[in-house]
């Protein structure tokens, strides 16, 4: 994971300014958590509203930027990551995401 200045940083650049409607708003937050509970990792629910512009413009440094950032807006909630699901590159921006559970919740065996 990232170290938090730089997250911070990515954030207050250009295109995290750019990117924070796209992260951070309710209702992003609202799929963010509602497709972890259907096997999605959350940042799919960022992917899935970058336009193409917008997608040309994102290393897979920015990608890992991306994922500290869903972290860090899914963690005042009570979720903390569990895992990672690797994404077929063809369907999704991402390849791989964290995975979500709430805090004090147990996984299955």
């Amino acid at each position: 994971m990232p170290h938090p200045t730089a997250v911070a940083n990515f954030k207050s650049s250009p295109l995290g300014r750019e990117l924070a409607p796209l992260i951070e708003t309710d209702a992003v937050v609202l799929e963010m958590i509602t497709i972890n509970a259907y096997g999605l990792p959350p940042v799919c629910a960022v992917g899935r509203r970058l336009s193409d512009d917008l997608k040309a413009k994102i290393s897979d440094s920015d990608k890992r930027m991306i994922g500290a950032w869903v972290a860090e807006v899914l963690a005042p909630r009570g979720w903390v990551p569990s895992g990672v699901r690797q994404l077929d590159r063809k369907k999704w921006f991402f390849s791989s995401g964290a995975m979500y559970v709430e805090k004090g919740a147990t996984l299955a065996a």
